[in-house]
C-alpha cells in the first residue's frame, strides 16, 4: 500500500472493517479484541500506528517484527482464540513513520 492509499483509508475513517490503533512496542488488548471482532464478521484492516483521530503516530521500525510475532502468538493461543484467525501483515512507510496493517 502506498502512502497515498493509506491517506485515503485514513480519510474514510474508522468503520465496520477499518480500525486505527495506537501501538508502542507491543499491541494493546483492544487490538486483539478487534481481531476477534473482525474474525467473527467479514474481516477488516487494523492500522497500528494510527491514532483514533487519523493522526499517523507510527510504530517503531525495529519493533515491527516483534509486534507481528506477538499478534501471531496470541492469535494462535487456543485459550484465547478457539480457532486461530487468518492474519496478514503489511508494513507501510508513511513519510518518516511506519504503519503496520493487520
Amino acid at each position: 500500500m502506498s502512502p497515498d492509499e493509506l491517506d485515503r483509508q485514513i480519510a474514510q475513517g474508522e468503520g465496520q472493517s477499518i480500525e486505527f490503533k495506537r501501538c508502542g512496542d507491543t499491541p494493546h488488548n483492544d487490538t486483539f479484541e478487534t481481531i476477534c471482532s473482525f474474525a467473527n464478521r467479514i474481516g477488516g484492516s487494523i492500522y497500528l500506528g494510527v491514532e483514533n483521530d487519523g493522526t499517523v503516530s507510527g510504530v517503531r521500525e525495529n519493533a515491527v517484527l516483534e509486534i507481528e510475532r506477538n499478534i501471531i502468538n496470541v492469535a494462535n493461543n487456543k485459550n484465547l482464540f478457539n480457532i486461530a484467525p487468518s492474519l496478514e501483515f503489511e508494513k507501510i512507510d508513511h513519510g518518516s513513520k511506519t504503519v503496520l496493517r493487520v
